[in-house]
């Protein structure tokens, strides 16, 4: 093992400059709090929330008896969400963290669903909840209030969509993919935006599971153009993940022929599957890559236990599956085809 000063003489640099540095990493290191510490304290400040919140609601209530409908909920969700935030940016402890992130998510749902209930109609409560969760977002830094705010906020937006029978629903719910992945690639105004763009990737095949469109791989009619534009989306998503994160050109063509072809195979779900795969090969994060074999795997799955689909077309596409990704692996293993 080499010898910090020998190191140091070695590169002329200052030694008591570099060891101050390892002591501080290393006192940094002795008071970080153990997983369990921050899971017993994240229930606790929960907890807290719950009855900071119920507190509220009470003595809401009774000041604004007199009001009408859901118009006092409006207001008590709004100054849940103010609080919650200006806890959360003065936060100086993982307790306070989840208690003002657990106030200020009560604020946006409950304020969402007073303006469902008011306004009687779901699309305005999913703007309303989109605007919310955007502002505390944009105001604050914290990596757990915004997966959660953005998964609030995608909920709201998935059911107003489903309750208005909107049309080409399922392209409609492909859209979150390219928008995850620009928000990962290339995030706006230099904001660490991560966990807001992972909810965003994995809301496009999870919604499109939920529905179930495409997931039997009969022969395309011409009716059948949604679902098939939204396969289209995933695969854009993943050549173009490809395309701009993957060096030789020889293997880039490679891989994107290879997910042009299975892209075509699978249903939607399977494809923004596939995209986050590709994603997670250009970005090498293990969060991703299994969250895309979990996708993929369980649409493979439920394309297989099918009974809509013959057994015949089954064993085909899965056989075709199967010579794409072998011979993408030996054409990329091939002298000078290394990525």
């Amino acid at each position: 093992m080499t010898d910090v000063r020998e190191l140091c003489a070695h590169l002329a640099l200052d030694d008591s400059a570099i060891r101050e540095a390892l002591a501080a990493d290393g006192e940094r290191r002795a008071q970080e709090m153990p997983w369990y510490v921050k899971g017993v304290l994240g229930i606790a400040a929960w907890i807290a929330s719950v009855l900071v919140v119920a507190f509220g609601m009470f003595l809401a209530a009774s000041l604004f008896a007199s009001w009408e409908d859901a118009d006092p909920f409006i207001l008590i969700g709004l100054v849940f969400l103010a609080v919650g935030i200006w806890m959360l940016r003065r936060a100086k402890s993982f307790f306070q963290e989840q208690l003002s992130t657990a106030i200020a998510l009560a604020g946006i749902g409950l304020a969402g669903c007073a303006v469902a209930l008011l306004a009687d109609h779901l699309t305005v409560a999913a703007l309303a909840v989109s605007g919310l969760a955007a502002l505390g977002i944009a105001l604050t830094r914290d990596g757990i209030f915004q997966a959660l705010s953005g998964t609030l906020a995608v909920s709201f937006v998935l059911v107003a969509l489903l309750d208005t029978n909107i049309p080409a629903l399922p392209l409609w719910l492909a859209l979150p993919l390219p928008t995850g992945c620009w928000l990962l690639t290339s995030p706006p105004l230099r904001k660490d935006l991560r966990p807001l763009a992972v909810v965003l990737l994995f809301a496009a095949p999870l919604a499109l599971l939920w529905t179930d469109p495409g997931l039997g791989l009969a022969t395309p009619q011409a009716q059948d153009w949604v679902p098939w534009l939204a396969r289209l989306t995933g695969i854009a998503t993943a050549c173009y993940i490809l395309w701009a994160g993957v060096r030789p050109a020889r293997s880039r063509a490679i891989l994107m022929v290879a997910a042009l072809l299975i892209g075509i195979v699978l249903p939607p779900a399977g494809s923004a599957g596939l995209a986050i795969l590709a994603l997670a090969f250009v970005m090498g994060s293990r969060l991703l890559a299994v969250g895309g074999i979990i996708v993929t795997g369980y649409v493979l799955t439920a394309f297989y236990y099918d009974l809509g689909t013959t057994l015949l077309m089954k064993s085909g596409m899965l056989v075709l599956a199967g010579c794409v990704l072998t011979g993408a692996w030996f054409l990329l293993g091939r002298k000078d085809g290394a990525r």
